[in-house]
């Protein structure tokens, strides 16, 4: 049987987003699971209970690209329109620096 793994914190999104909020979390120290948008939108609610638009097409975030569900932040083309490359490193830096503050808080509330 494999190894189970705990994470930090769940980014959602890949690409330049995925990977920017990976290295923001991962300087922090944070141990990061990153997962892409080529995984169904269903499985996303369905076992994990993110929240999507009413479409059923785009992850819900707020300000600080944090989901409904706690430590679990999403960026980039998986959150919506407008598809640019500024907008995406610009979503995976907020969403890495918010996870790695998410893991602080976390780690100093044990």
């Amino acid at each position: 049987m494999p190894e189970k793994k705990n994470y930090d914190v769940i980014i959602l999104g890949t690409g330049p987003a995925g990977l920017q909020a990976a290295i923001h979390a991962a300087r922090k120290k944070v141990s990061v699971l990153v997962l892409g948008k080529e995984t169904r939108s269903s499985v996303y609610h369905a076992h994990i209970g993110i929240q999507f638009d009413d479409e059923m097409k785009y992850i819900d975030t707020n300000k600080k690209m944090e989901t409904n569900v706690p430590g679990v932040f999403a960026a980039g083309d998986i959150c919506g329109p407008p598809w640019q490359m500024a907008k995406a490193v610009g979503e995976g830096c907020i969403a890495g620096m918010a996870a790695a503050a998410h893991a602080k808080k976390m780690r100093s509330s044990v």
